[in-house]
């Protein structure tokens, strides 16, 4: 198979976890990837049709009441192979981000220890309150599979 960036197998995923449109992908994502992926409408809607021509997914209209027909995606075989062949790689590096934190933090010799300490506590406190986020949706995650049981 071709190689594809990540967004590509990020919208396959969100297309087997039931999001079928590109609006409610950008939902989602909005709502719970953001935190460690993020992609725009056009990226959205580019990588999709990108998805169709590949053959990795269909797309149909949907009429909606008073509104212009949207697209829904569905996958397709060859998207569910592809989809499980890219989950199946091994990570081949850590990714790298751009962090303020870090950048004041190797520069902290020019203030002083005092400021560098209150920055180095409202960090923590940021990475704690981001934790909690992750715990929270984790959480949702369980109830919702076992709502799903039922």
């Amino acid at each position: 198979m071709t190689k594809r960036n990540q967004t590509t197998y990020a919208l396959l995923g969100l297309i087997t976890a039931g999001y079928r449109t590109g609006y409610e992908m950008k939902q989602m994502i909005d709502q719970s990837l953001h935190h460690f992926w993020k992609i725009s409408y056009g990226q959205i809607y580019a990588a999709l049709n990108q998805l169709t021509e590949a053959g990795l997914v269909t797309a149909a209209p949907a009429e909606q009441e008073r509104k212009p027909d949207r697209k829904e995606y569905q996958i397709t075989a060859e998207g569910k192979k592809a989809l499980q062949s890219w989950l199946e790689e091994p990570i081949k590096e850590i990714a790298t981000e751009k962090n303020e934190f870090l950048l004041k933090l190797f520069f902290c010799k020019q203030q002083e220890r005092s400021v560098t300490a209150v920055k180095v506590k409202e960090y923590q406190h940021k990475l704690q309150e981001r934790y909690e986020t992750y715990q929270a949706i984790e959480h949702d995650r369980v109830v919702q599979r076992s709502f799903n049981r039922c």
